[in-house]
């Protein structure tokens, strides 16, 4: 369907059912997220063409970096919704092609699924020793916000199944020397849902007498030194490490990230850790990192 779309102008961009859209968006993030990303593509999607108007540049950063994640959701609806990743590969295009990240800031910069960029900011990382180090490693690692990762390190583990839906930390210690850690807390929009960690890594975070939010600070400077890059950028590169070579399916990288507000999904994602973990194992090796053996 895309192909032949593709060479009429974009044509296809206002072909697609916006009510679809909107409902596809409303089941997976937050309702004024979902509704932001609807209204931020209908109005601007004119503007962003094979020739990128100009006037895109003159908006506020803020409203660009909402725009390009507005068109980039589209590109994420259309590949689900048609089984056809050729418009979302022709964004990622785009963005690069006429650098439309220009003068963002890195909390705001769009990051496309850069191998290079990836593995330079993974190798960085993974060299930081000492305490700092574990902490870049953890923030990376979980894919986790600053206070979601000081919360798990203090919240009360569920001693009963898995799947038991209180409102305590649950833990699956898998196989593979990994942990997968339903979290179910929110606060607000945001959600922390579930998480993976080498267990190892785990282990230490709840062992440590103090871990707060002083010691991702001083982990974010050293960070933004060696690496060149902010604390809660580590988010989006799991996230992309997640997603690369589609290791791990929309609706499973959305569940990591806080993101998917269907519960039957949720649980859906959950339902098997050790299958789950596996996917993590082979999405970090596409980085060149064995997951189980990364050094605390």
């Amino acid at each position: 369907m895309a192909s032949a779309q593709v060479g009429q102008k974009f044509d296809f961009w206002k072909q697609v059912d916006e009510q679809d859209l909107l409902n596809w968006l409303l089941g997976r993030y937050h309702p004024h997220t979902a509704k932001c990303y609807y209204s931020y593509y209908i109005r601007y999607v004119d503007i962003f063409s094979p020739i990128v108007d100009i006037e895109l540049f003159k908006l506020a950063k803020h409203k660009r970096s909402w725009i390009l994640q507005s068109i980039k959701r589209f590109g994420d609806y259309y590949a689900h919704r048609y089984g056809n990743r050729e418009v979302k590969n022709l964004i990622a295009r785009l963005i690069e092609r006429y650098d439309l990240n220009k003068d963002l800031d890195q909390k705001d910069r769009i990051y496309l699924v850069s191998p290079q960029f990836i593995e330079e900011k993974i190798s960085k990382i993974m060299r930081i020793a000492g305490d700092i180090g574990f902490t870049c490693r953890i923030g990376l690692l979980s894919g986790l916000r600053e206070s979601e990762i000081c919360y798990i390190k203090q919240k009360e583990i569920c001693i009963q199944s898995f799947g038991c839906q209180c409102d305590k930390l649950h833990i699956a210690s898998c196989n593979n020397g990994l942990s997968v850690i339903a979290i179910n807390w929110t606060r607000g929009q945001k959600k922390a849902l579930a998480t993976i960690l080498p267990t190892r890594y785990w282990e230490k975070l709840r062992s440590l007498e103090r871990f707060d939010y002083y010691d991702i600070q001083a982990a974010h400077k050293i960070l933004k030194r060696e690496t060149g890059i902010a604390y809660i950028v580590l988010r989006k590169i799991h996230y992309n490490v997640l997603r690369f070579k589609n290791a791990f399916e929309v609706d499973e990288a959305e569940v990591l990230a806080g993101r998917f507000s269907s519960v039957s999904a949720r649980l859906y994602v959950l339902n098997d850790p050790e299958k789950l973990s596996g996917k993590y194992v082979s999405a970090w090796q596409n980085f060149g990192v064995n997951i189980s053996k990364v050094k605390i």
